[in-house]
This record gives structure tokens, C-alpha cells and sequence, in this order.
């Protein structure tokens, strides 16, 4: 009896040790193979979550640079149509300066004839009468 149980207790030590073994094996490989799992789905995943954010991204970029765009746009109508006031204005001026200037030469043309003239009525006056004027 005392050797039918050592025999127990050796071949159920043996089996525990053989159970371990291959237990631990196999849950190793469980692990494993739940690991691989596990990287391949998150792979996976973030490969999804990545093309996602890289679409949402361009969506975003291409809404952002119409918007900028359309600013612009209207920034330069608004530049064009000051600018062609600001021309219009600048003919307009040259126009007034233009027809000054012409009075203005006129006018000293006349001055310079006039006075021409009286200086030849002086001369005229001081010959005839003998006056100096």
C-alpha cells in the first residue's frame, strides 16, 4: 500500500509535469497566435483610421483653400474696382491740369503781347509829344 501510493503520487507528479509542459505550450501558443491576432487587427484598423483622417484631411484642405481662394477673389474685385476710380479720378485731374495750364499759357502769351504793344505805344507817345513816360 505504502508503495502502490508512492507510485501514485510519482506517476500523478509525472503527469502534472507532463500536463505543465504541454499546458504551457499550448497556452503559449494560444497566446501567440491571440498576439498575431490582436496586430493584424489593429494594423488593420489603424490602416483604416489613417486613409479616414488622410480623406477627412484633404476634404478639410480642399473646403479651406476654396473659401481662401473666394477671399481673394473678392479682395481683388474690390482692388480692381477701387483702382479704376482711383484712374478715373487721376484722368479727371490731368484734364483740369491740362486745361490750366493751357489758360495759364494763354494768358501769359496775351500778357507778353500786351505788353509788347504798350511799350510800343510809349515809344510812340515819347516821339510824338516828347514826353517820357
Amino acid at each position: 500500500m505504502i508503495l502502490s501510493r508512492h507510485m501514485e503520487n510519482n506517476t500523478l507528479k509525472q503527469i502534472e509535469e507532463l500536463l505543465d509542459g504541454r499546458l504551457g505550450k499550448q497556452t503559449e501558443e494560444i497566446l501567440d497566435a491571440v498576439d498575431h491576432k490582436i496586430e493584424k487587427r489593429l494594423s488593420e484598423q489603424t490602416a483604416v483610421i489613417l486613409d479616414t483622417v488622410d480623406r477627412k484631411i484633404g476634404e478639410q484642405t480642399s473646403l479651406i483653400l476654396n473659401a481662401v481662394d473666394e477671399r481673394i477673389t473678392r479682395s481683388e474685385e474690390k482692388i480692381d474696382r477701387r483702382m479704376t476710380r482711383i484712374e478715373e479720378s487721376i484722368d479727371r485731374l490731368t484734364n483740369t491740369l491740362d486745361a490750366f495750364l493751357k489758360r495759364m499759357t494763354d494768358m501769359e502769351t496775351e500778357f507778353a503781347m500786351m505788353k509788347a504793344d504798350i511799350n510800343r505805344m510809349k515809344k510812340v507817345i515819347q516821339e510824338k509829344l516828347s514826353v517820357e513816360l
